[in-house]
């Protein structure tokens, strides 16, 4: 009876013990359910302004390429008017808003460093698009935008020597001079014509003011061409060269629908076109593979190309 007795109370005691490890696992599946369930939150934090289409066309290629990969939460933020300090606070806000990792397209090459050291510090990976800061970073995915310039140079050359210009004073047309793209495009433009009988004036840094920007283009009635160097730029510059009549010769960056007509009416002669898919693309897979681990690089940087668009290939 006392053996009959110890079996029950031992195979009761099994049986209890066999309840609690299958409820203790089935927590265990549903946290490891939750764990790998997680999205990878991925802010951009770009540059935005009402006369741009480009930050939209990035905004969308990130948009697509988190899709493509899967298991991305994304998200555009940017500050208005090229706001420096309000592009830090975004930083900010998105390393407390979760983010794991930031892409960054920097309105300065240094007033963002405490920024994004601090995310550094708590953890996010930081991937730079476009625009460096000078704050390491996982990698970085840019136009070679010295060569790009070199390009809009050797364009430009050919399109004077075409109409049978064969000296004279070019104009260089900016909105900001804060952007390390903007200024490497310039040098690599301006290292161009050294030696040649054209003359690279002083860039015209705007600010985000269009009316001065129109005067002072204006007032340069003798230059025989003019570059834009971003679409904030190119449109303005566009319209007044249309506008005043004086027939400069117009190469800008960057392609949307407001440059694409002045290419159309022959007021741009040509555009030099970034490859924003690339950089989407493989700037978001970089910050992927960061997160989980798999990119352990620092300070990569991939170089992505431009190609030249003109009146004979939008008529294609």
């Amino acid at each position: 009876m006392k053996f009959k007795l110890l079996f029950a109370t031992l195979m009761c005691t099994m049986l209890l013990f066999a309840v609690g490890c299958g409820a203790d696992n089935s927590k265990t599946d549903t946290a490891a359910t939750n764990v790998s369930s997680e999205k990878n939150k991925i802010y951009f934090v770009g540059k935005k302004d009402s006369s741009q289409t480009f930050w939209k066309d990035m905004d969308e290629a990130c948009k697509k390429a988190a899709d493509s990969i899967g298991n991305i939460e994304y998200k555009f933020v940017a500050p208005e008017n090229l706001d420096v300090s309000k592009q830090a606070e975004l930083i900010d806000q998105a390393v407390a808003d979760g983010a794991k990792a930031i892409l960054v397209s920097a309105l300065s090459n240094d007033q963002l460093n405490a920024s994004l050291e601090k995310a550094d510090k708590a953890g996010v990976k930081i991937i730079y698009i476009d625009s460096p800061a000078s704050y390491n970073a996982v990698a970085t995915f840019v136009t070679d935008n010295n060569n790009a310039g070199k390009i809009a140079g050797e364009t430009m050359l050919k399109l004077l020597q075409d109409a049978g210009i064969q000296s004279g004073t070019i104009g260089v047309v900016s909105e900001s001079s804060i952007g390390v793209n903007i200024n490497d495009r310039i040098n690599g433009f301006t290292k161009f014509f050294e030696g040649t009988p054209f003359t690279v004036a002083e860039p015209i840094y705007f600010n985000n003011d269009f009316a001065a920007l129109k005067a002072e283009i204006g007032n340069h009635s003798d230059y025989v061409a003019f570059l834009a160097t971003d679409s904030t730029a190119s449109v303005p510059l566009g319209e007044q060269v249309k506008d005043s009549g004086t027939n400069q010769i117009v190469v800008t960056f960057d392609v949307n629908d407001s440059i694409i007509d002045l290419i159309k009416n022959d007021t741009v002669k040509a555009t030099i076109e970034q490859d924003i898919e690339t950089i989407a693309q493989e700037s978001m897979k970089a910050a992927v593979q960061a997160i989980e681990g798999n990119f352990t690089d620092k300070n990569a940087v991939t170089y992505t190309d431009v190609k030249v668009v003109t009146k004979s290939d939008i008529e294609k």
